[in-house]
């Protein structure tokens, strides 16, 4: 045992390093991009950090409006489209956690949770407020006669295919009727719901 004794290390220093950050000046201006002066490029970033915020404000006004229409509708929906749209939020979750290099519990354990609190207060309400809002969007979109129109299906689907131009499974994927199916409902949706937010105006 070391208890009670003197001990005497000794630690060999290889190297020493300063980490020398860069000059924000005019030539680091020119660097990051076509940019003529530093107040150029400081007029970039606070017009990139006002449309970001322009654009997370209308997403929070168009989820509001959303929310108001949806809390309005009194029912509940099907327990079977709870549990599928339950089990695609699971598989999406999980493929979340793997993109992150986390495991399931990993993640429990970082939220203080266990699976069955994690199902009751996460995934079951949450795949019952999709379900209601898929429902109800579906309901208006089909009594205001909204349309995903063909040539706005294949506008969406080529663009898609051009953003994952590089992953070939993924392109292929995209082809299948299924692909096509879920790319349609989301135009109908994002339809449906443009027309509640000019509506609310």
């Amino acid at each position: 045992t070391l208890a009670n004794e003197k001990v005497t290390f000794t630690v060999n220093i290889t190297s020493v390093s300063e980490k020398t950050l860069p000059k924000i000046d005019e030539d680091f201006a020119k660097k990051l991009g076509p940019f003529e002066s530093l107040e150029k490029l400081r007029e970039d970033i606070k017009k990139q950090l006002e449309e970001e915020k322009q654009q997370q404000a209308e997403r929070d006004h168009r989820e509001e409006v959303v929310s108001t229409v949806i809390e309005k509708v009194k029912f509940t929906p099907p327990q079977k489209l709870i549990e599928t749209v339950a089990q695609n939020m699971r598989q999406d979750f999980m493929q979340n956690l793997m993109q992150r290099g986390l495991t399931k519990q990993e993640y429990l354990e970082n939220q203080g949770q266990t699976e069955e609190e994690f199902e009751k207060n996460d995934i079951l309400p949450n795949a019952t407020k999709r379900a209601k809002t898929s429902l109800v969007l579906a309901e208006i979109a089909e009594a205001e006669e909204i349309r995903a129109s063909q040539q706005e299906l294949e506008k969406t689907h080529n663009a898609m295919k051009e953003r994952y131009k590089d992953n070939e499974e993924m392109v292929k994927a995209l082809d299948s009727p299924e692909a096509r199916r879920d790319i349609a409902n989301q135009i109908l949706t994002e339809k449906t719901i443009d027309h509640l937010v000019n509506k609310a105006k």
